[in-house]
């Protein structure tokens, strides 16, 4: 779906430009984490109500229709970055 909302470049920056934090709340979301193990799985933990926050602000942010695309996009977006230099 490249040149599209959803293409890969798009995705990237769309990626880059999100906190450390809300890239760590996609990475819980890409390995199927429900927004109550979001909570309990960020370090430090955080409450259901937070989590939901973060959640909703992710699917606004990368104007994602649902949770599956943030998954696909976060994974692609992984596949695609280099990893930093040693």
């Amino acid at each position: 779906i490249a040149g599209t909302r959803y293409g890969s470049a798009m995705s990237g920056e769309m990626f880059e430009r999100l906190s450390p934090r809300e890239r760590q709340v996609a990475a819980l979301i890409a390995r199927g984490f429900s927004t109550k193990e979001i909570a309990a799985g960020l370090d430090p933990p955080v409450s259901f109500e937070t989590a939901k926050g973060y959640v909703s602000s992710l699917l606004h942010k990368l104007d994602s229709p649902n949770r599956a695309r943030i998954a696909s996009m976060y994974t692609e977006y992984l596949v695609r970055t280099p990893p930093p230099p040693k």
